[in-house]
């Protein structure tokens, strides 16, 4: 189920999880609501995230869960992803957790996924160099691809071409499976797949990649994740610029902002109509 993407049926987990965590103690009954959030947050309801994973925070302190705060700062993290916006402290919260857990890639890259909402692209890299973050030394790790997708996704906006060329061959095999980690799916890997193959120049392949990828979102009912697939098939459709590829591409990046604006997501629907005025992502750096 988490490899596939089938929320509808790890809902259904969660939901009998929960009814059977009534008679359980209050540490199983936070346990399985901290697994719940990230569901709220597929289906497009990023407020009753937001209100949600304070909650978590709330209830996991009041019972002395010692990862309440990392918990917390992960939810936050798919969340803030999912909006392209920043949040206070986001950046210095997550980055410790890294110290705390530094064979959990998930943290490193989960910080300079903050730098890079906060457009600090230079850091970002910085923060890759620095904790030698490499989609093959995190192949095969317990985050269910999570450590690889998300060095696609910083190669990306890093400009970091070995990096992107590197974390290809990691996930061209998984093209339609989805990252996750515990009971959270995270997206599926072929949004950063795609967005590798694009900074490479492999145009075409990034075509065909988010495109299988937005019809695969859509299917599986991920509708907080439909935008962000039509915005990084809007920016292929359009390095590309076949015949009617422009064409194309603004009516993924309209129908795109339409929804994060509908989900509340103002950050990214803004980042959506400067990509469709610009003719291209403002957010990468110059490949190096």
């Amino acid at each position: 189920m988490l490899d596939y993407g089938r929320l509808a049926d790890l809902q259904a987990v969660i939901d009998e999880a929960t009814l059977i965590a009534t008679e359980a103690s209050p540490s199983v009954q936070w346990s399985i609501q901290a697994n719940s959030v990230r569901h709220l947050a597929l289906g497009g309801r990023l407020d009753e995230a937001v209100v949600a994973t304070e909650e978590v925070l709330r209830r996991g302190q009041e019972l002395g869960e010692p990862d309440a705060l990392v918990w917390s700062a992960a939810i936050q993290v798919g969340i803030q992803l999912q909006r392209e916006e920043s949040m206070p402290g986001l950046f210095e919260s997550v980055i410790v957790f890294g110290d705390q857990f530094p064979e959990a890639p998930t943290w490193r890259c989960g910080a300079a996924i903050a730098l890079v909402l906060e457009r600090r692209m230079t850091e970002a890299q910085d923060t890759l160099d620095r904790y030698g973050m490499e989609a093959a030394r995190y192949h095969d790790d317990a985050f269910g691809l999570c450590g690889p997708a998300c060095v696609a996704y910083l190669a990306y906006h890093t400009g970091d071409r070995r990096r992107a060329e590197e974390a290809i061959a990691v996930l061209r095999p998984h093209a339609r499976l989805w990252a996750h980690f515990n009971l959270h799916v995270m997206f599926p890997v072929g949004v950063p797949l795609g967005m590798a193959e694009l900074l490479v120049d492999h145009v075409d392949e990034a075509v065909d990649t988010l495109e299988q990828t937005l019809a695969d979102t859509v299917e599986a009912g991920a509708v907080g994740l439909v935008p962000l697939c039509r915005q990084y098939l809007g920016v292929a459709l359009l390095k590309r610029g076949g015949a009617d590829d422009v064409d194309r591409a603004t009516e993924q990046l309209s129908l795109g902002r339409r929804e994060a604006l509908e989900m509340g997501a103002p950050g990214l629907a803004a980042h959506l109509a400067d990509i469709a005025e610009l003719g291209g992502d403002p957010w990468t750096a110059p490949s190096n």
